[in-house]
């Protein structure tokens, strides 16, 4: 639905680049589909993920939260990336 509002909220030069317009919607389904994939995964590799990528934390602090070894989070990291790419492979085929 937001996407529809986004794109009556356009201005007509906009519009005209229809090119962007199809990138953008494209980049939003493809947002939506990892969502849905990251929904797959442990709640520990999730927030593994979260810390990492989004709260910019390295692997270091992260093993020192969680009371284990770097390596640890680097295979579980690993692991978790390697399952949503097999996940998103499906969904560019």
């Amino acid at each position: 639905m937001d996407i529809y509002r986004q794109i009556v909220n356009m201005g007509i030069d906009q519009l005209i680049d229809t090119s962007s317009l199809i990138q953008n919607i494209k980049k939003r389904e493809m947002i939506s589909y990892m969502e849905q994939c990251l929904l797959h995964l442990t709640q520990k590799q999730k927030t593994r993920i979260y810390k990492y990528y989004y709260q910019g934390k390295t692997k270091v602090s992260i093993a020192k939260e969680e009371n284990v070894s770097e390596g640890a989070i680097r295979k579980s990291l690993s692991q978790s990336i390697y399952q949503l790419r097999k996940m998103m492979y499906v969904y560019l085929r």
